[in-house]
């Protein structure tokens, strides 16, 4: 293409313009490509300790009862059926099982 010298300037200029607008175009995308994954792994976090302060609350209500049962056992250890105490255990391992099983992480 035949530009007269006159408009060759210009052009250069549109060219690195729109070069420029290229760049400004993927960085951008990059962008917003980062700030999506960012709020993702926000998300994934958040949900991770909703789960955390989920099983935290049961761990705490099975301590107390572990502890009631344990009271119980102290002051009269044929009182306690020892159905009571293989219900609790059940319980106890039923809440960490998945811990144990890499789930909390």
């Amino acid at each position: 293409m035949n530009i007269p010298p006159k408009y060759e300037d210009v052009v250069a200029n549109l060219d690195a313009a729109l070069g420029r607008e290229d760049a400004l175009r993927e960085e951008l995308y990059q962008a917003k490509k980062a700030r999506d994954a960012e709020m993702l792994n926000g998300v994934r976090t958040q949900q991770r300790l909703t789960v955390a302060e989920q099983r935290a609350v049961k761990f705490e209500g099975l301590l107390l009862q572990t502890n009631e049962l344990l009271y119980q056992i102290q002051g009269d250890p044929g009182a306690v059926p020892s159905s009571s105490v293989d219900a609790m255990r059940g319980e106890v391992f039923t809440a960490l099982k998945p811990c144990a099983e890499g789930e909390g992480s």
